[in-house]
């Protein structure tokens, strides 16, 4: 059987780490379009009638200088129908770590941070043992990514360079825990045959009752089909943060 590269979760989360949730507003909504459209930044550019790279380099690159125009959000928006404004409206810069009992700020919601080093090899699922502090939205941002309550989302850290450049190492996640079904493509949390954790991309495979898992980093993790019943599923990714 090919091995896969075990992309493994910890929770640390150095300042900038956190201070990559203030990313500009219009990478968010790229990266919000692009996961929940199911279509590359390069198709919906071209849809859109513009540059591959005015979507691409900024999302990609987190060293490059440029922003995108309003006016070519504007088109993202009108050829995918997603809108942008909430995302324009939304507050990154007042994420707070909150330590385990303490209330949330008022209006805002906590999302649990989890340490699940201690997943990887004994089969630990993400559990109340291993929150060791909580994530605070402000009013109103969670409902811009996502349906699902707070109760059901979970925060982790990335180690690892296989998912690269959607994911870095250190970079953070939210993961859906309600979101298990992986008829549908998309990056999840999965355990693959009891062995550590890892965030992979699901796709269609060549044999029924089977996956494809995917890196993203795919000169050096080519993919691999699974047999369903090998994997346990966690949780859909739905946000990412990472560093500056």
């Amino acid at each position: 059987m090919q091995s896969m590269h075990k992309c493994s979760m910890t929770m640390h989360f150095p300042a900038d780490t956190l201070g990559a949730m203030k990313e500009h507003w219009t990478i968010r909504y790229l990266e919000y379009v692009k996961q929940h459209s199911g279509r590359t930044l390069t198709a919906i550019a071209r849809e859109a009638g513009i540059s591959s790279t005015t979507l691409t380099r900024p999302v990609n690159d987190p060293d490059h200088p440029y922003e995108v125009k309003i006016q070519n959000i504007e088109k993202v928006s009108q050829v995918t129908g997603i809108p942008f404004q909430p995302f324009k409206d939304s507050d990154a810069s007042t994420l707070l770590e909150i330590p385990n009992g303490d209330p949330a700020p008022q209006g805002a919601h906590l999302v649990p941070i989890y340490n699940v080093e201690a997943s990887a090899g004994n089969g630990a699922h993400i559990g109340d043992e291993y929150q060791v502090a909580s994530l605070s939205f402000p009013e109103g941002y969670l409902q811009r990514i996502t349906r699902a309550q707070p109760r059901n989302l979970a925060v982790i850290s990335v180690k690892g360079d296989s998912m690269m450049p959607t994911l870095c190492d250190d970079d953070i996640v939210m993961i859906d825990t309600t979101k298990r079904d992986l008829s549908y493509d998309g990056l999840f949390v999965i355990r693959d045959n009891g062995d550590a954790l890892l965030i992979k991309r699901i796709g269609r495979a060549s044999r029924s009752h089977h996956i494809t898992v995917i890196s993203d980093n795919r000169d050096h993790y080519p993919p691999v089909e699974r047999a369903l019943g090998d994997i346990e599923v966690i949780g859909k990714v739905i946000w990412k943060g990472g560093k500056v």
